[in-house]
């Protein structure tokens, strides 16, 4: 019985210690949904402006669903410049699905894309809005 004991015991500190370890490895790994679906609206948005004199302001008119694929991300677009429009560009911004899997991603809890004046820049901003970039866009 003190062997059994021993044994579980012996599992429950393993399993203290890789837990953590697993899910920050399973939110990371879920940041490629984001990855994606941001890429997906930023060619959708291109192809959009060869066509219009303006980026569009509504993911519907790209054809893609304001939720990613994984449905851990919710998608929206800003647009940029002061005053804000969608003639100087637009940002589109990944945010973790309220009470999801990924809400709990401390490290990258806004993740977008900004496309102002031809320039492309991948962002992030963790709760406390440092700029998390090296993190979240691994390349």
């Amino acid at each position: 019985m003190v062997e059994l004991m021993l044994v579980v015991a012996i599992a429950a500190i393993l399993m203290a210690v890789a837990l953590p370890s697993y899910q920050q490895h399973m939110m990371k790994s879920r940041r490629s949904d984001a990855a994606t679906a941001l890429s997906a609206v930023v060619q959708a948005q291109e192809r959009w402006r060869t066509n219009n004199p303006s980026y569009t302001s509504d993911l519907t008119d790209l054809n893609i669903s304001s939720r990613t694929k994984g449905q851990h991300y919710t998608l929206s677009l800003v647009g940029v410049g002061s005053p804000a429009s969608f003639v100087a560009g637009f940002e589109v911004h990944a945010l973790p699905v309220s009470g999801g899997r990924q809400s709990g991603d401390s490290e990258c809890s806004d993740i977008f894309i900004r496309v102002q004046g031809g320039n492309l820049s991948y962002r992030d901003t963790n709760p406390a809005t440092t700029d998390a970039s090296a993190v979240c866009w691994q390349q």
